[in-house]
């Protein structure tokens, strides 16, 4: 059965209304107000039979569509196991560290005059993570099909958020630190299955009680900004991707000199978070529309060559892929910026031709690693970029495309998207797996001895 669009739906539901309103006109004589109602009373029972024997034949099946669904029930588990702990560090009022942790933990020593056991393991708490590894097992016998399924999650959720209710401060703080990993984890692949807004809301979780400054800078430009460009929003992307920089330039300065007590490969990693945030705001694609991107990537570009990175970086992969993206979408801003004008001038022209012939050099460049080395991710874009360039000089009438050549281009880059990952049922079994993990590294944490 075909899904309808909007427009047909409109059209169906006005003539459905315009027959109702014929209907319910006093010149009508019952007798055809009876079979009109009944005529329209039958249409609707046969399409909802329809629509229920199409979503048991899906259900009863399995879909790609469906997969993607289910991954995103067990990535809502992450998201409720955030939130719980969210609550238990709001109850405690603590966000500064171990240092708060001890701090309290000494105030509740005072009081409980030195007895650990009414410190670290009260009768509730006790009680509620006793059997705590049996009870998950009960349920999974019960309501778990294979293990990788819902119910399997949801055997982990139920028992564990329910231990985390009356676990002390030191088990809320070591809980966290487990979940912030594990989102850093699951990261790209949650950008995979385009679960953006989990991501964000994983992200606001992480910048907000996360004790260490990188994962906080790399939660406001990821997690956060990255997500709402690719999801249209540039404002907020612009909001969040500038807190981070402001982090950055509150920690390391605008003087170029290295802060004090703060050691060189420290001070460049903040430099090339900085720099990946310019980047992130200068992603032409997304942004070119709302943001002025060229600027961003000046200012990106202009910190890789005033610090010396070649020489100060130690990460050569990162500082590599890091020049071509910002180079990638420098071309890609010049070229937008050709499209649109009305009066494609000399100069443009040349622009495009010099671009097209620096792109072709970069692929030659690559061609000519050897096969572990060469950046197939790389490649895909400079094809796709040769393309654009080659179809703007053709329009203009100043060279045609090679078809045969074109071709061959295409092949190869299908040859690599050919190899990439089909998300087919190993995905969702993986997600499912890793939620389980989680929930079981939390487990692990509630259940150690104290560490006081």
């Amino acid at each position: 059965m075909k899904k309808l669009s909007t427009s047909e739906i409109i059209s169906i539901a006005s003539i459905v209304v315009s027959i109702v309103v014929v209907v319910l006109e006093e010149k009508t004589n019952k007798v055809t107000k009876w079979i009109i109602f009944g005529l329209l009373f039958a249409a609707l029972i046969i399409y909802t039979t329809l629509v229920l024997v199409r979503h048991l034949r899906i259900r009863r099946g399995m879909s790609s569509t469906i997969l993607m669904s289910k991954t995103r029930k067990y990535t809502m588990k992450i998201v409720r196991l955030a939130q719980a702990s969210e609550k238990q560090l709001k109850h405690f009022a603590f966000l500064k560290g171990l240092r708060g942790v001890e701090r309290y933990n000494k105030q509740l020593l005072r009081k409980c005059r030195g007895d650990l056991k009414t410190l670290v393991r009260s009768e509730k708490f006790a009680k509620d993570i006793a059997g705590l590894h049996d009870r998950i097992n009960e349920y999974f016998k019960q309501k778990s099909a294979n293990y990788a399924d819902l119910e399997a999650v949801k055997a982990y959720s139920a028992s564990t958020l329910k231990a985390m209710e009356s676990a002390p401060a030191e088990k809320a703080y070591q809980i966290a630190q487990a979940i912030i990993e594990e989102i850093f984890s699951v990261n790209r692949v949650l950008l995979q299955l385009e679960q953006h807004h989990i991501r964000i809301r994983l992200g606001r979780y992480v910048a907000k009680y996360t004790n260490n400054e990188i994962q906080q800078i790399k939660a406001y430009t990821d997690l956060i900004g990255w997500t709402y460009i690719l999801l249209g929003d540039n404002r907020r992307g612009h909001e969040a991707i500038s807190t981070a920089i402001n982090i950055i330039n509150n920690r390391i300065g605008a003087s170029g000199e290295i802060p004090d007590g703060m050691t060189m490969e420290r001070y460049y990693d903040y430099l090339f978070l900085k720099v990946r945030a310019l980047r992130h705001l200068g992603t032409t694609y997304y942004t070119y529309k709302n943001i002025d991107s060229y600027s961003y990537l000046e200012s990106a570009m202009e910190i890789l060559e005033k610090y010396d990175f070649e020489h100060n970086y130690k990460d050569r992969a990162g500082l590599e892929n890091m020049r071509f993206g910002i180079l990638n979408n420098m071309y890609l801003s010049m070229f937008y910026k050709f499209v649109e004008k009305d009066d494609r001038d000399k100069r443009g022209l040349e622009d495009i031709k010099n671009m097209l012939i620096n792109v072709e050099r970069s692929i030659s460049e690559l061609d000519a690693l050897p096969p572990e080395k060469q950046d197939r991710h790389r490649f895909v874009k400079l094809t796709a970029l040769k393309c654009q360039l080659t179809k703007a000089l053709d329009v203009c009438g100043l060279k045609r495309i090679d078809v045969v050549a074109a071709e061959k281009d295409m092949e190869r880059v299908e040859s690599i998207l050919n190899k990439n990952i089909y998300f087919d049922d190993a995905i969702e079994v993986y997600i499912n797996q890793k939620v389980q993990l989680l929930y079981e590294k939390v487990n692990l944490i509630l259940q150690e001895p104290s560490a006081l």
